[in-house]
């Protein structure tokens, strides 16, 4: 329900938003078009209305991937993956729900330096942690913790879930 109120919400502001640009644009042209205008106003600022609140929603419920289900775990999308070569895309899409993944740093990046790499169990390079997210991880990563990675969902996007399991020392590895 608060979802739908966010959305509907979203809706409203788009439509005041585009119904006061619209009714500048016109009063600032000054034509006699703008009986015929106005009269299609409320159909086009309507159905604009609805593909940017179809968009802003979408790229919302997108972003919106840090969610922490328990102390030691943290759900995510994967970053990237619409940059990899069609292989590793195949790859990501055929991974199966609770199949486990690995990650490991690349500390060489040149966008991110806390950036980590995501790899299927067969090593195959599938995306990112996304920089809202990796800012948390690369401590546990470095220094020795086991981390349990496993996949939640393939679609819309490739979801994960990041559990740090006990710590393993240098001389255990």
């Amino acid at each position: 329900m608060k979802q739908f109120i966010k959305i509907f919400g979203v809706f409203f502001v788009c439509q005041i938003s585009i119904n006061l640009i619209i009714l500048l644009f016109l009063v600032l042209i000054h034509q006699e078009h703008n009986k015929v205008l106005l009269n299609v106003l409320p159909f086009c600022t309507f159905l604009v209305s609805i593909i940017l609140t179809y968009f802003i929603a979408y790229r919302w419920k997108r972003f919106r991937f840090i969610k922490k289900t328990d102390i030691n775990a943290i759900k995510f999308t994967v970053a990237g993956i619409s940059y990899r070569k069609y292989e590793e895309v195949e790859r990501a899409e055929i991974l199966e729900k609770g199949e486990i993944v690995y990650l490991k740093r690349e500390p060489t990046n040149i966008h991110d330096e806390n950036a980590i790499k995501i790899f299927t169990k067969d090593h195959v390079f599938i995306g990112y942690v996304p920089k809202k997210v990796n800012v948390n991880i690369p401590n546990h990563v470095t220094t020795g913790y086991v981390v349990d990675v496993i996949l939640t969902s393939t679609y819309p996007c490739v979801s994960i879930m990041c559990k740090w399991l006990y710590y393993v020392s240098d001389e255990e590895e």
